[in-house]
């Protein structure tokens, strides 16, 4: 299933720019080459020394965020997904969630073909 996943990774040091376009190239891992959709700093923080930033992939597999951030030496502090293909977190706060529509349940499945 070719899935547009996205995510918020808090990730420890402050990203170079040759380790940006890295991942914007994408990165191997496992002997397969991870496919970056999208990526962007949001924010750094000098004092703290970490980053934020916005990654979105189609792959699923295991902690792959993770180590994507890991090859590269930087630990993910705190990694929060946002978007599901059409479904995001928008107008919902921390812990909460939402019934999906019979619409939205019809086009989950309708990714599966």
């Amino acid at each position: 299933m070719n899935v547009k996943k996205t995510y918020v990774a808090k990730i420890e040091g402050l990203l170079t720019k040759e380790e940006i376009n890295k991942i914007k190239r994408g990165i191997v891992i496992d002997n397969r080459k991870v496919k970056i959709e999208n990526f962007r700093v949001r924010k750094k923080d000098i004092v703290k020394n970490t980053s934020l930033v916005e990654i979105t992939i189609h792959e699923g597999r295991n902690h792959i965020v993770k180590r994507i951030f890991s090859s590269l030496n930087h630990d993910v502090v705190k990694l929060t997904r946002t978007g599901y293909d059409f479904l995001t977190l928008d107008g919902l706060k921390s812990g909460e969630y939402r019934d999906l529509t019979i619409k939205e349940v019809k086009k989950l499945y309708s990714l599966q073909k």
